[in-house]
């Protein structure tokens, strides 16, 4: 019986709204927030709530209070905390399928894709489009490609 197996557990469990995640614990669990690590007089480490007496007079300090960090090490958090760029995120040019014209030029498509009635996934699927090829519009086909245009729009990376 797969009820009975932990291994699949969630199969027997599944449901039209999702899996079952009793006993499953989050990423980044809800008792955390609000809370951080301190050191007390003797160097020892605890997890105790922002607004804490102790934590806020002082008697317990943050656990990296005093910690000096090398240039290179503030430059690699700094980095982390900033994140990084999609690969997908390029400049792209976005032209009208019909006449040829600019559209936009220099945007990235999911920014320009927030404030106007296009779809981001679409106007990605133009990028890689070969326009030498005939448009593939056969309703038969699961998923569309070769992808010339999305509502009269194409993109084209910036070169």
């Amino acid at each position: 019986m797969l009820g009975a197996d932990p291994h699949f557990y969630n199969r027997s469990k599944q449901t039209t709204t999702g899996w079952d995640t009793t006993g499953v614990r989050p990423k980044y669990p809800s008792s955390n927030k609000g809370m951080v690590v301190v050191l007390d007089s003797h160097n020892a480490t605890h997890r105790v709530s922002v607004n804490d007496p102790k934590y806020l007079s002082g008697e317990f300090a943050h656990h990296l209070k005093g910690q000096k960090f090398s240039d290179q090490a503030k430059q690699n958090i700094s980095n982390g905390h900033k994140g990084h760029k999609h690969p997908k995120a390029v400049p792209v040019n976005l032209y009208d399928y019909y006449t040829d014209t600019l559209v936009a030029s220099d945007v990235i498509i999911n920014g320009w894709c927030k404030n106007t009635k296009y779809h981001q996934a679409h106007l990605n699927s133009t990028l890689r489009a070969d326009r030498s090829r005939p448009h593939c519009s056969n309703s038969s086909h699961k998923e569309r490609i070769n992808v010339h245009h999305h509502k009269g729009v194409y993109a084209r990376r910036v070169s």
